[in-house]
């Protein structure tokens, strides 16, 4: 168990360090495009057209969104473009990878959590029966109960008669 928590802390670390840091990696469009003020990342539509760059011109990659989109400064700008326009390199990969690995750390914990919750829905469930069983149990000690009371109070009725009839005979 402390070896995975140690596993845990030296990996949160590494990923703190490779994404707390603003990152500017150097590269150039691969082909004429526009960059855009806004991107909508769901649909994966880009608006608010800012400027238009050609092949082969300087860009700073500073971000990556997922689904192919990055945040780019050109020429003062800071827009956003699709990966189709750029030139990769290393660092570029790394960053994709990178966002790759917060996003699969970011699911792992939803999985968690949801794992967790349904975990404590079973165990309120498994309580909500066991106190149902419970109030059944006393409930059902009490209908014995009454219906041994019923009982003996019926034998006692008889007895009372019979030595009611022998008194009077």
């Amino acid at each position: 168990m402390a070896k995975y928590f140690y596993f845990i802390l030296f990996y949160l670390s590494l990923f703190s360090i490779s994404f707390s840091q603003e990152r500017e990696i150097a590269t150039e469009f691969s082909t004429d495009g526009i960059l855009y003020k806004t991107v909508d990342n769901l649909s994966h539509t880009f608006s608010r057209r800012i400027t238009e760059f050609k092949v082969d011109e300087a860009c700073i990659v500073l971000d990556y969104l997922g689904k192919d989109v990055f945040k780019i400064k050109y020429n003062g700008w800071v827009g956003y473009v699709d990966s189709e326009y750029l030139v990769f390199n290393d660092e570029i990969s790394d960053l994709f990878y990178d966002f790759q690995e917060k996003e699969r750390i970011k699911s792992i914990k939803q999985k968690e959590a949801r794992q967790k919750r349904i975990q404590e829905i079973v165990s309120n469930g498994e309580t909500e029966i066991n106190e149902s069983r419970i109030q059944d149990s006393i409930a059902k000690a009490k209908e014995e109960e009454k219906q041994r009371l019923a009982v003996e109070e019926a034998e006692a009725r008889k007895l009372e008669a019979a030595r009611i009839e022998r008194i009077k005979q």
